[in-house]
């Protein structure tokens, strides 16, 4: 983390690492960090764990959640083709794609991280739809782990989403998550479509817990069909080439999002 933190000149960095079959946390770290021993010499924003306790808008890594939603209502198939020009306008404000094409299949449009694509599958959709959706994968409520501190983020309520809102709102922005949130939310993808409870402790004899309970999110097929996206997402003519794990079969997405100045109430061109 600290490396990485560096090389891009970052504020800070998190990763969690969970056990999608457990539900087990078993890699949490945060830069800046801090010794234990010498607490008294140290920046108290250090010793904050920032996976838990920092939320941030994600950007293009809720895109696999609508592609999601999209495949399990039945509204598209993976195969189905969308016209996907460069630039979108909704309610007379653009929609721009940085790695654009005339048209994409739902799989290329997790692919190669269609804010166009995106946004139109989502304008199909109920706003109420959406909602349920993230809610129901954690977002917008505090996660279910004994840390103190832990943040709920912000998903506000449907009723209030103007048109704008419902597109940005699928590819990451006007909501945020904290890192544990996301991680949770990803072990649908990583599981056949049901999430457990996740913990940070073993229980005190050291063995195993019982089978956790399941709470079944989208069908198996639809997690496998969007697990292939993501496997997609780390292949030529993805956006994490870098990814790769030579040997191993790797999955996922990449996210930016351009951070808030509040005080000039806009979204900054230079940070991220």
């Amino acid at each position: 983390v600290r490396d990485a933190v560096t090389e891009n000149r970052a504020a800070s960095g998190s990763v969690v690492v969970l056990d999608a079959q457990t539900g087990g946390v078993l890699a949490m770290a945060n830069y800046p960090s801090f010794v234990p021993g010498e607490r008294g010499r140290t920046d108290p924003g250090a010793r904050r764990n920032l996976a838990l306790v920092d939320t941030a808008e994600p950007g293009s890594t809720m895109k696999p959640f609508i592609a999601a939603l999209a495949v399990e209502s039945g509204r598209f198939r993976p195969s189905d083709v969308l016209q996907t020009p460069r630039q979108l306008f909704i309610t007379g404000l653009p929609i721009t794609d940085e790695h654009s094409m005339p048209q994409m299949t739902v799989e290329q449009i997790l692919q190669r991280s269609s804010n166009v694509g995106t946004a139109k599958m989502a304008m199909t959709m109920p706003a109420r739809e959406i909602w349920d959706f993230y809610t129901r994968v954690g977002f917008g409520q505090k996660p279910q782990i004994d840390f103190p501190g832990r943040e709920t983020g912000r998903l506000r309520g449907w009723q209030s989403w103007r048109t704008i809102d419902q597109a940005t709102v699928a590819f990451g922005y006007g909501v945020s998550v904290s890192l544990m949130q996301l991680a949770q939310a990803y072990t649908v993808f990583a599981r056949d479509g049901d999430m457990v409870p996740i913990s940070l402790v073993l229980p005190e004899d050291g063995q195993a817990a019982a089978p956790p309970v399941r709470q079944q999110i989208v069908s198996a097929d639809t997690a496998r069909a969007v697990r292939k996206m993501l496997a997609m997402v780390t292949q030529p003519g993805g956006t994490a080439l870098k990814a790769q794990v030579p040997g191993y079969s790797v999955a996922g997405k990449t996210g930016t999002s351009r951070k808030w100045l509040k005080h000039e109430k806009r979204y900054a061109s230079d940070r991220h």
